[in-house]
Order: structure tokens, then sequence, then C-alpha cells
């Protein structure tokens, strides 16, 4: 065997080493911290415990898709969790959500939600930017599950 045939031999064992013995850092946000991309929460309590939560997102049409997406998983949460118990506060409910779609002009844009299932439909402005505003409000119960599955920092 040739000088070089031995280095590239010993190059190629210690590449094999090294291979063997690397182990990939990926570490994902455990499922409950979820990333959310577009809405961000603002929060405020009323005298009677009642938090509420307004997001507003103002996106382009190809990025109307992963908004719709985004508030579908924070309703279709609201939903399962605390399932049967969507409603007016003020009427009994642990949780209610106002949902409203705009384009530049200010124009209402179609859109509609399951209140059953969390499923959202939401239409993209003709020309221009899609804006959407989500206003959630919960009981004690409600906003302190929401604060925990949605605005929790991870590992706190």
């Amino acid at each position: 065997m040739s000088p070089a045939n031995i280095e590239h031999l010993a190059a190629k064992q210690q590449l094999d080493v090294l291979n063997q013995s690397f182990v990939p850092f990926f570490c994902p946000l455990p499922p409950r911290f979820p990333m959310l991309n577009y809405l961000l929460f603002d929060p405020t309590e009323d005298e009677h415990g009642h938090v509420n939560w307004d997001a507003m997102a103002s996106v382009t049409a190809a990025r109307v898709p992963a908004l719709q997406a985004e508030v579908e998983q924070v309703l279709r949460w609201a939903c399962t969790a605390f399932a049967g118990r969507y409603g007016p506060l003020d009427e009994g409910g642990d949780w209610d959500v106002d949902l409203q779609a705009q384009d530049d002009d200010g124009q209402p844009l179609p859109f509609g939600w399951q209140p059953d299932t969390g499923e959202v439909r939401l239409t993209a402005a003709d020309h221009g930017r899609t804006t959407l505003t989500l206003s959630l409000s919960g009981n004690a119960q409600f906003a302190q599950a929401f604060e925990a599955r949605w605005l929790a920092e991870p590992g706190a």
C-alpha cells in the first residue's frame, strides 16, 4: 500500500469515527410553546377578572393562508380545550371571539369560522394587504389556560 493510500485510509477512518460520534443538535420547542408568526397579543383585564387579548396582522395575499392557519390553530385550541363553553361572557360563556377582516381601503372581506371546530376561512384582498383583527376574551380559567398555552416563554 502506498503512503498516499495509507494517509487516505487514516483520514477516512478518522472521519468515520467523527461521523459515528456526531449527534446532531436539534432541540425543537415543546408543542405547548408554538411559534406564532403573525399574532402578537395585547392583553387587558376588566374589573370582573375577564381578560381580552387583541391581535392584528396585515399580510400580502401570498401570506393569507399562513395567517389563516395560525388563527385557526388558536381557535381550534380554544374550541377543544373549552369545548361547549364558547359564548358571550356575560351570558355564562368561558370565552368569546371577535374576528374581522378588511382590505387596504377598509372594506370588509368575507371570512368565516366554525365555533364547534375552530375552522377558519379567510379571503385575501384583491389588491394590497389583508388585515385581520382577532379579539379573544375569557374568564379567569380561560385566561390562565390561554396564557399558559400561547404566551408563556419556553422554559418558564
